[in-house]
């Protein structure tokens, strides 16, 4: 995977979990399977992006480390 098909396949994570969040936090719908899916491929990535030295990358990954640090999305994952 290229440099910029990983920063690519970052932001799409990024969009998607501020979405998911949005959704469940603001409008109080459960999770969806989109969750543990956008999480598990969020781990994916991040494992490879480490080979990635980048500043940009490294804050995506902090974005959405943040996003996903939230007491009810934490909750949520580890059910």
């Amino acid at each position: 995977m290229t440099t910029f098909e990983q920063m690519s396949a970052l932001v799409d994570i990024e969009i998607s979990l501020i979405k998911t969040v949005r959704r469940i936090k603001l409008l109080k719908r459960p999770p969806s399977n989109l969750l543990l899916e956008t999480y598990r491929s969020f781990n994916e990535l991040k494992a490879q992006s480490i080979k990635l030295d980048s500043y940009a990358g490294d804050c995506i990954i902090a974005r959405i480390d943040h996003l996903l640090q939230d007491d009810e999305i934490q909750a949520l994952l580890k059910k």
